[in-house]
């Protein structure tokens, strides 16, 4: 962002960038969450969008893939 002279940046995501599972309903199974799964925030359906409970996994996914990928705006 510093390079670009970017301040700012914002997600924007279409309705068919928002996934069925919750970022724990998914892998988790305690009642609770469960419960108010309806309400949590949804993954997404690709990319870094979605929780993969790994760490590296996500650790090669966010030093290596591009980061400007039509959901992310920068101003």
């Amino acid at each position: 962002m510093r390079e670009n002279n970017h301040t700012v940046f914002s997600a924007h995501a279409q309705p068919s960038d928002i996934g069925g599972h919750s970022v724990m309903g998914g892998s988790l199974t305690s009642g609770y969450i469960q419960r108010d799964d309806s309400v949590m925030p949804r993954q997404g359906t690709h990319g870094p969008w979605q929780v993969t409970n790994s760490y590296y996994r996500d650790r090669t996914r966010l030093l290596k893939d591009d980061i400007a990928d039509g959901i992310l705006t920068f101003e």
